[in-house]
């Protein structure tokens, strides 16, 4: 065919086939009733609109109802690639959303199936389901478009604004419609119309023709011999329904097609059930031997009788409930049954991924579409796909793309729309929630009082929502995004580093102060050579991360400005500093001394502001108080006006007495520019969020510490800077949203509850995220996520499947892949940041106890394992010492992985959730170390007080008890370290504060690990049988 087709008219002649087999009782067309079609099969149940209304109610006030989350990023979106001509001689099938595929024959034929391209799927353009996929491409931008061919009326397969723009570009174009059909389209004013009933067959011919004047003959005329583009239609049975109003069901016949081009078929299964299943209560697997449940049987009949097909386009979503759904909406497994009966060769999963139309996850049809696959013993891809499953290994192209040899692109996830109603959406879903759980909570008996605990994380105070979510609650409905909200986050190209600072030689200074001096600190001597390489490491290496110092100023500037900035810097920066190991460790214990003696004064605030920001982002090893220091750095900052930096010169000394002083004047806040203050105060604001973070600790909103002051600050910061704060800002607020709504209760409305949470934050950090550039920092925003999905980890994870367990394992590897690349060379690892390698452990401890738990089999567990590894091993590179924490999670880690005992009951059987659940972010950190402690060191000695062992007493231990010296004793170095780990017991958990060392050995200091949402303290009779102080 020559390459100008693509600009000839063609006559498009509609005739009657040669006559074709059709099944016995077709004749009869037992689907026809009075005023009514049916579907005259046993796989058909009819339900009333009344029972449905009914069962839907029930759910809804049940809490059985589910709302699946279409947070992006969903399905990925890629723009069609339409061929420019007619000329081509494979088949192609493009889909376009939903229903909606575009059809290339070799023959030239152009045909596009139920296409749909508004917004919603309703007959109102404000009101119905919306699309959280948008189309590929605008209807406009199709270049040929022979014919359009539809299955039935509903709104989601037959737009009005739709067809009428197609028949205004492409006049010719001809439209097949199901029996019934024909005079809706007539009313629209469009005519070239032919309605078909079950088994009726066209031929359709193509000429080329000057005036382009469409023919269409009576059934019984023949067809032009000398067409160019020859094709046959064939309208075949399905199990379904139709109606476009409330008093139209079944006046409208509903059909699946077939079409023959080109020497190639293509089955369009439309909108089919395949068999009728009752309501099973409590059972997943409707597809068990067990349930024998009649099917319909037209499909084996289109396969013998019409089949086989090169490509059948089937429907795999839209099922949940199966006992309303299953009926008149295929499942993948009946999917894969269609597949076989109709005898395609090859399939395309549709009907799913664009419009919340039932209960289930958006992305679960194609996981299913692999399970059912690999049930019928069939391959898992090639022969039956969805559009793409490159979310199943993002490492590779997808199973569409190796098989079309086509290079796999993924394209980034598309921005979010009408926010705002989302977000009134999921707030008033999580109110009525809260509003559920108060009920159940004050129908509880008198006579019993609510945990001190739980009365601290707000169980009995759920009705009220959370003031500091604020506005700042974006929601999401609950589910995921592709394998879902991730698996997988959408990849996005890893940019990790920070940004470098430009490091000036310090060696030959341009200044008059001369060649860098040595320097001396309690008897540690550093001389010239090894500070001018120490500083070059610590602006090459950790300036990055904390911008804050001019690089430009020699050391001996900084010395003369401020010896605690000096020697915090050379502290720090002595980690990586391989030509004297010695500086690091002896250097702990001097500079500890300088910043706590400096804390008694409030002399030159900037440059102490300034070495506490380095000093509690990389502390020592085994310091234990970063939590209240970091407080301390707060409010010396707010002290100084740092919070409100127009108005600094309130807070701090006259601005002309310090003139007067010079060697006092560059110490003074007031002697900053705006510019910088506030970038100090956001770096005050970050070091205090994450020390409270990685403490388990819920951190202050401290945007929102002035009214407006969030948005006046950012405008004022460097994007880098700000992302920060708008991260951590959105993981503060989760978190204090978490801890109000309470972290104890484990019913499933409160499930729901937290999921609703957690979903809001989620979203409204992709929306932060989709206003970046497109090489923004993405080590900072995944990590974010990372600390909003761990609360998912509160959940039952022996449940069914629940895609919020994929997207965090996605996103656990995705930080794990981030800091893999934070650095060219290992070494440089044993510099990293506090919160870096928090983020590490954290993201190991998720997939552990994802992998040690039944979701390990619905996960990507290979991909995790490998993440898991990796990360273990990165942490290797970050010890410094045998009691820091990264050798100690690394221990703790590498043994459980290898024990079967692990996250199990004595019995065998799984833990379904945590244990330890006040401690937020750090909860599935803590409690590993507590599954490692209680097996491998069950017979511990407890570290109680000599005189309690008598009184029963289970209070903590005060700094002043001698068994406390066995927290705080230092471990010289990793040879002293045996087969029995001695480092992980008291001494690790000090890391988090823990103080398991009550009487009877420890064990009655925690809350027993069962029923926390219903624990029942005894009421006492005084304060000394709570061993509480009198008040």
């Amino acid at each position: 065919m020559s390459s100008t087709t693509s600009a000839i008219l063609y006559a498009l002649t509609v005739s009657a086939s040669p006559a074709s087999t059709v099944p016995d009782d077709a004749a009869s067309k037992p689907h026809h009733g009075k005023g009514r079609f049916h579907n005259p099969w046993d796989s058909w149940v009819e339900l009333s609109p009344l029972s449905i209304m009914g069962e839907m109610t029930k759910r809804a006030v049940t809490g059985d109802l589910k709302w699946p989350d279409t947070t992006p990023p969903t399905v990925t979106v890629h723009k069609p690639n339409f061929l420019p001509s007619r000329e081509t001689s494979k088949l192609r099938a493009t889909w376009l959303g939903h229903a909606c595929f575009y059809a290339e024959f070799p023959g030239g034929l152009r045909v596009l199936f139920d296409p749909v391209f508004e917004d919603r799927c309703s007959p109102f353009s404000w009101l119905g389901p919306k699309r959280y996929t948008k189309p590929p491409c605008d209807v406009s931008e199709i270049p040929i478009i022979d014919m359009v061919v539809i299955s039935h009326n509903h709104y989601d397969h037959l737009s009005l604004p739709t067809v009428k723009a197609i028949s205004k570009k492409h006049p010719n174009c001809h439209f097949f419609v199901p029996l019934g059909n024909a005079s809706w389209f007539k009313e629209a004013g469009i005519n070239n119309v032919t309605e078909l009933d079950w088994w009726d067959e066209r031929d359709l011919t193509l000429s080329p023709t000057k005036s382009g004047v469409e023919k269409v003959t009576e059934p019984d005329a023949p067809a032009t011999k000398s067409a160019e583009i020859v094709g046959r239609i064939s309208c075949l049975p399905c199990q379904h329904t139709s109606a476009r109003g409330a008093f139209d069901r079944s006046k409208t016949l509903w059909a699946s097609w077939g079409v023959e081009s080109g020497g190639k078929k293509i089955y369009f299964g439309g909108d089919t059930g395949y068999r009728a299943v009752c309501d099973l209560k409590g059972v997943e697997d409707d597809h068990a031997e067990q349930y024998n449940l009649p099917v319909c049987p037209a499909f084996k009949q289109v396969g013998e009788l019409r089949g086989p097909f090169d490509l059948g386009l089937i429907p795999i979503g839209a099922y949940d409930p199966r006992w309303l759904m299953s009926p008149m909406h295929a499942d993948p497994h009946d999917a894969v049954n269609i597949f076989q009966d109709t005898k395609c060769k090859n399939a395309l999963g549709m009907h799913w991924g664009t419009w919340v139309l039932t209960e289930e996850d958006v992305l679960e049809p194609p996981r299913k579409l692999k399970e059912a696959m690999k049930r019928n013993g069939l391959p898992e891809t090639g022969a039956f796909d969805a559009k793409c499953d490159a979310y199943l290994n993002p490492d590779a192209p997808c199973s569409r793309c190796r098989k079309v040899g086509a290079t796999c692109v993924i394209s980034g996830p598309f921005k979010r729309e009408h926010k705002r109603k989302r977000l009134s959406q999921l707030e008033h879903e999580a109110e009525e929630l809260r509003k559920r759980l108060n009920g159940t909570n004050s129908t509880r008996p008198r006579n019993r009082i609510t945990s001190p605990i739980g009365g601290l994380n707000g169980i009995t105070d759920l009705s009220h929502t959370p003031q500091s979510l604020g506005s700042s609650t974006t929601g999401a409905s609950p589910t995921q995004s592709i394998d879902p909200l991730a698996i997988h986050q959408q990849p996005l190209p890893i940019n990790a580093r920070p940004a470098p600072v430009v490091i000036h030689a310090t060696t030959s200074p341009a200044g008059s102060d001369g060649p860098t001096q040595a320097r001396t600190l309690k008897g540690v001597i550093v001389d010239a050579g090894e500070i001018d390489d120490i500083f070059q490491i610590f602006f090459q290496d950790h300036a990055p991360f904390l911008p804050i110092l001019d690089p430009s100023t020699t050391p001996n500037g900084y010395y003369e400005q401020s010896t605690l900035l000096f020697w915090t810097i050379i502290f720090v920066a002595s980690r990586n500093y391989n030509k004297n190991p010695t500086l690091f460790p002896t250097l702990a214990e001097p500079v500890l001394e300088m910043e706590l003696l400096s804390m008694g004064s409030n002399a030159a605030p900037v440059f102490k502001i300034q070495s506490f920001l380095l000093f509690l982002t990389w502390p020592p090893p085994g310091f234990e108080v970063v939590f209240p220091m970091s407080g301390w750095l707060l409010h010396t900052a707010m002290q100084n006006g740092l919070h409100l930096p127009m108005a600094s010169h309130e807070f701090g000394r006259n601005i002309r007495s310090l003139r007067s002083e010079p060697l006092q004047a560059n110490k003074s806040i007031l002697m900053m520019d705006m510019q910088r203050r506030s970038e100090l105060w956001a770096y005050c604001i970050i070091v205090y969020q994450r020390a409270c973070l990685c403490k388990g600790q819920p951190p202050r909103a401290m945007l929102d510490l002035v009214p407006d002051s969030g948005h006046k600050l950012c405008r004022q910061l460097t994007p880098i800077l700000a992302l920060q704060l708008r991260c951590l800002d959105i993981v503060s607020k989760c978190c204090i949203s978490i801890f109000t709504t309470g972290v104890r209760n484990t019913s499933p409305e409160h499930e729901r509850s937290m999921s609703a949470l957690i979903r809001a934050h989620e979203a409204q950090l992709h929306d932060l995220v989709a206003q970046l550039p497109s090489n923004h920092n993405t080590l900072h925003p995944t990590i974010a996520r990372l600390l909003i999905q761990v609360f998912y980890l509160y959940k039952d994870l022996s449940g069914s499947y629940d895609s919020c367990f994929t997207r965090l394992t996605s996103t656990a590897c995705s930080v794990i892949d981030h800091l893999r690349v934070l650095y060219d060379n290992a070494e440089t690892y044993a510099g990293s940041p506090m919160f870096i390698i928090n983020a590490l452990i954290l993201a190991s401890s998720v997939l552990l106890r994802l992998l040690k738990s039944s979701m390990s089999s619905k996960i990507d567990a290979e991909k995790a394992k490998n993440a898991l590894f990796a990360g273990l091993n990165l942490m290797k590179y970050m010890i410094l010492d045998a009691k820091d924490i990264a050798s100690k999670c690394s221990a703790a880690l590498n043994q459980l992985w290898n024990s079967p005992k692990a996250f199990r009951k004595a019995d065998g059987s799984e833990y379904p959730t945590l244990r330890i659940r006040s401690r937020l972010v750090v909860s599935p950190v803590i409690d590993m170390a507590c599954w490692w402690r209680e097996e491998y060191e069950p017979d511990a000695p407890p570290t109680a007080l000599p005189n309690n062992e008598n009184d029963g007493s289970n209070e903590v231990s005060n700094a002043n008890n001698s068994n406390n010296d066995l927290l705080s004793a230092p471990i010289s170095n990793m040879a002293n370290v045996g087969t029995e780990f001695g480092f992980l017991n008291d001494e690790f958990l000090t890391d988090f504060e823990w103080a398991l060392d009550g009487g009877n050995g420890g064990n009655d200091y925690l809350l027993p690990p069962e029923a926390y949402s219903d624990l029942a303290w005894p009421a006492p009779t005084s304060s000394a049988d709570l061993n509480l102080p009198p008040i």
